[in-house]
Order: structure tokens, then sequence, then C-alpha cells
């Protein structure tokens, strides 16, 4: 299990929403920031920083007009009056005297700063890992930016454009969090682009988390220095999103035929091929339509690629954590069933404060790929959730190859 996930969680954290609160995504911190004509707009997210503000994701010289977007329905929107919202140019600082509803994101419309400016909000400046992407290149601190700790800020220099470039960057957070937002347009360069990058966002050598059991049976959490090699770090992601999964599997060489709706509540929502030293594998990520926190994210690997990964038994020294291992069928399939005690995160930050979980896994065989799911342990009702969601899955695969 370890070698595996070795493998593939500098990718998780980047890319995918949480299996547990350990892995923090960029997707669902994103700020979502695009150009618009003459001044300019910004749509982002109700997502308070840690002194308890909301700030704008880009230094705007003043905010004309402020609305509140529906997610649900991208052309109702409705108009923020002045008196209820005050803005700080000076600190990008904007406070709005409204409830702001789950499926409501802000739209902001006025005059960009200049020099354009963008807010680091909780950036960790002892670490300083960032990267910058401008058009298709990696972008470097001289030569194009610099970076302001006193306002936590970052400033394009004046030999960037941002009304022609387009532009991505992402930092590490105090918490040990993924931040990134951008208008690069989305094709297989910058992916490629991306995924070099991202080796700016981890230390080769850091301080992790473990749990153990002590003498007495107790649970304890004891810190170990990790040293990850390069090969950790080699990966290359593609969003695939938008190919179709005849698509993805003929491109991967398995099937990874998936329900674009499980559990009646759950609609696919991102797809993704991970290609690593030891071979390709692919994430769905699913979103509750009922409830916009609640995730689900299920990997396909290849069968018999991933030597190392071949069953879901834990090694000896992690029996300790082991609750409950068991062997079951589903529509044929074997599935090894895992519940198990587990970190809510597992790499030491600064302001890291790990807990004790219970999470629930699944190593399913299903001939020619395997299916993986992890997720938070509730109760013996998420085993049946989820055994329902493996048996769509499986049951799926036969209505298209």
């Amino acid at each position: 299990m370890k070698s595996f996930f070795g493998k593939i969680t500098p990718f998780l954290i980047l890319f995918l929403l949480p299996l547990s609160a350990a892995l923090v995504s960029c997707v669902t911190n994103s700020m979502n920031i695009k150009k618009g004509q003459n001044d300019g707009w910004i749509n982002f997210g109700n997502e308070k920083s840690e002194d308890g503000k909301l700030y704008l994701p880009e230094y705007m010289d003043k905010i004309d007009n402020l609305y509140l977007l529906d997610i649900d329905k991208k052309k109702k929107r409705k108009t923020v009056s002045t008196d209820l919202w005050r803005y700080n140019p000076e600190t990008s600082e904007l406070q709005i005297d409204l409830d702001i509803k789950e499926n409501e994101i802000i739209r902001v419309e006025g005059k960009y700063s200049n020099p354009r400016r963008f807010k680091l909000i909780d950036f960790d400046f002892d670490k300083k890992q960032f990267y910058l992407i401008i058009d298709e290149r990696i972008a470097d601190e001289k030569d194009d930016f610099t970076i302001d700790e006193k306002t936590a800020s970052i400033i394009f220099n004046k030999s960037v454009d941002p009304g022609k470039a387009r532009y991505i960057f992402s930092y590490k957070r105090k918490n040990g969090g993924v931040s990134c937002y951008g208008d690069a347009i989305n094709n297989q360069n910058i992916q490629y682009l991306i995924s070099l990058a991202t080796r700016r966002l981890y230390d080769k050598d850091f301080i992790s988390y473990r749990l153990v059991k002590d003498k007495n049976g107790e649970f304890k959490i004891v810190e170990v220095n990790e040293k990850l090699k390069d090969s950790d770090l080699d990966f290359y992601n593609k969003d695939c999103s938008k190919m179709s999964d005849i698509a993805i599997s003929k491109e991967v060489g398995f099937n990874v035929r998936s329900p674009l709706v499980l559990g009646k509540k759950y609609k696919k929502l991102w797809k993704s091929i991970c290609e690593t030293t030891d071979g390709k594998y692919v994430s769905d990520y699913y979103q509750n339509d009922h409830d916009r926190n609640d995730y689900l994210n299920i990997m396909f690997l290849k069968n018999n690629e991933y030597n190392s990964y071949k069953s879901r038994s834990f090694h000896e020294s992690e029996k300790d954590l082991l609750i409950e291992e068991k062997v079951i069928t589903i529509s044929g399939a074997k599935v090894m069933r895992t519940i198990y005690h587990a970190l809510d995160m597992y790499e030491k930050t600064e302001r890291s404060d790990p807990k004790i979980i219970k999470m629930l896994g699944y190593h399913c065989e299903d001939k020619d790929r395997v299916i993986i799911i992890d997720m938070i342990f509730k109760d013996q009702s998420t085993c049946t959730e989820i055994e329902n969601i493996i048996k769509e899955i499986i049951e799926s695969k036969n209505k298209i190859l």
C-alpha cells in the first residue's frame, strides 16, 4: 500500500478533492480568474482566509459592481447593493453584509490594479513553494514577477502584459493545502508544464505523521523524517473531462467505463489520466448534487500493471491500524474491503493538527482493471452505499466495450 500511494500522493494533493482531510485540492480551493473587456471582472468563491477575512484573489483599484452568481443556473445572478459591501484596494479585503449560499459564487466588476497584483492567501512564506506559468513557459521570478511578503502578493513585472498573456500559478498554504488560479488555456502543453512545475510545491525532505500503537495498546501520533525520490514526483497529469470513456479506455489500454451518475446523487464532475513510472491510471471525480462538500473519487488501474499494489492486504507494520479486512463478491468480482484507523493529515506544516479518523477502502479486481475507492468511514451505511456504487460501475462496464 505504501509504495503505490507514495507514487500518487503529489498528484492527489494537487488535483483531487480529499479522500480525507489530509488531501487538499486545488480544484476546491481554486479561484477562477478570467479576463473581461476593458477593465475586468473576477469570479471567485466565498472562501475565508485563516484570519477570517475574505480577499479578492486579484487586487482591483476599484469595484463598480458586485453580484452573486448561482452555480447551478449560470445565467441567474443577483446584484448586491453598494451599501451591503465594502472593499479595501490596499489589502484586497472584501466585506459583504449578506449571507452567501453554498451554491453561490461572487463576481466583481471593476478596474484591475496597475501593475497587476495577486493575493497569496495564507501563503507559507517560510517554504516559498510556488510556481507561475505564463503562456507556455515556466516563469522566472527575476524576469517576470516579484513576491511582496509585506502585502502577501505577487506582482507582474512590466515585461509581462497580462492583458495578452495567459497565466496560471499555484502555491503551498500554511495548512499544507495548495491554491491555484489563473486563466491559462487548458491544453496539453499547459498540463505538461503544470506536471513539471508541481515538483516545486513539495519538499524532498519533510516531516510526516505516523499513527502507531504504544506498548499499552494506545494509539500515538509520531513524527517521522521522510525523503522523496525524483521518481515519487515523476508524473504527468492530463485532464480528460471532455473525452468519452471509449477514447480514454483506448488511450490507457483498459476499460475505464463508469456511469455519469452514481448512487442517484453523485454526478461525474472531472476525469484525469495520470502517467507515472509504474504506468497509467485514471481518476473519476464525483460530487454530490445535493451537498457540494460531499465528494467521491474513484481510481482505475490496469490489473497487474502496478505490481507493488496487487492486493489490498496491509503490511505487517500496519496491521495494528486494521479494524476489519474482508473479501466479498460484488457482481462476480472479488473485492477486498478494509476499515482502518488513519490520520486526517500526514504532512507536518505550520498549522497542522492531525486527528485520528476511520477510513473505508475498497480494492476491486474487475477483469482487466482494478477499482480503488477510499473515503471516510461514518457507519455501516457507508459500506452499503459504496458497495452499491461498485456494483453500478462493474455492471456499466459491459454496456460500452
